[in-house]
């Protein structure tokens, strides 16, 4: 729990409007019982200003019912078709999705049809988007989401800028992709943090292709700052990391291990 208090400082430090989770929030089941023994005690003092989405852990009961009985099932679904899956605005000119990667993302599937639908009632909006597993990843132990293409292109053609996503325990930045996996000056930029609190898994020999940054020893954050043209981002060290064997403390609190800005991708209005 330590590295979980850890993260969690940093937020509260950071101090930001909204704060996003990309799943398995509450280690091992996602129960009522983790949520409330240790979720609560590090991430849920900032709980009202947090958006988030679940993970396969979250999934060990279907439906998710400590996820839903621990944020809300209002707060966590959408009014159109009841989904776990939701939209909000951020301000200047940007909307999240906080989406689901545990249940179909395929073109057939509700979760694409409600995107869609909610992508096209916000022309000259940036958008962007995170889910727990990731559409690309350096793998250690989870890799590369194919069946997630569909719904990577659905959110480039409407000019998303950022994508999140976690599952795999490391912090990760990619250049701006397609839905294949191929550099695109119009494409998205995917995150991965996977690094807020449960043991990081190190990284592969060789990295994924077009992988930018990459830290699988750090716990931490991702800071975005959002523009209305532009925005910033910064991985933030926590002062902890596992060594392959167990966690410890680091000097390297409040570190930035990366950071960047970018332009927003140019949106129609």
């Amino acid at each position: 729990m330590a590295s979980a208090i850890s993260t969690a400082d940093l937020v509260r430090a950071v101090n930001p409007r909204f704060v996003f989770t990309v799943g398995d929030n509450a280690y091992p089941d996602g129960s009522a019982a983790d949520f409330a023994g240790k979720y609560d005690p590090t991430w849920g003092s900032f709980k009202a200003r947090t958006r988030p989405v679940p993970g396969n852990h979250e999934y060990h009961s279907t439906p998710p019912s400590g996820y839903l009985g621990y944020f809300g099932r209002a707060n966590v679904t959408n009014a159109v078709d009841g989904g776990v899956y939701y939209g909000y605005d951020l301000g200047k000119g940007w909307r999240a999705y906080a989406l689901n990667s545990e249940v179909s993302m395929d073109p057939t599937s509700s979760q694409y049809a409600w995107l869609k639908s909610d992508l096209d009632a916000h022309p000259g909006t940036h958008f962007l988007a995170y889910w727990h597993q990731p559409r690309f990843v350096s793998k250690v132990q989870h890799g590369d989401r194919a069946d997630e293409t569909a719904i990577w292109d659905l959110l480039r053609r409407h000019g998303t800028d950022i994508v999140l996503s976690g599952h795999e325990h490391h912090a990760e930045r990619f250049a701006k992709m397609d839905g294949a996996g191929a550099l695109d000056p119009k494409g998205i930029r995917e995150f991965i943090t996977g690094n807020g609190g449960n043991q990081t898994y190190g990284l592969p020999s060789t990295l994924h292709a077009n992988s930018e940054f990459a830290n699988g020893y750090d716990y931490g954050v991702v800071r975005l700052t959002l523009h209305p043209n532009s925005y910033d981002w910064a991985f933030i060290a926590s002062g902890r990391a596992f060594n392959g064997s167990s966690s410890i403390t680091t000097p390297s609190k409040s570190r930035v291990l990366d950071s960047g800005t970018s332009a927003t991708n140019i949106i129609n209005p």
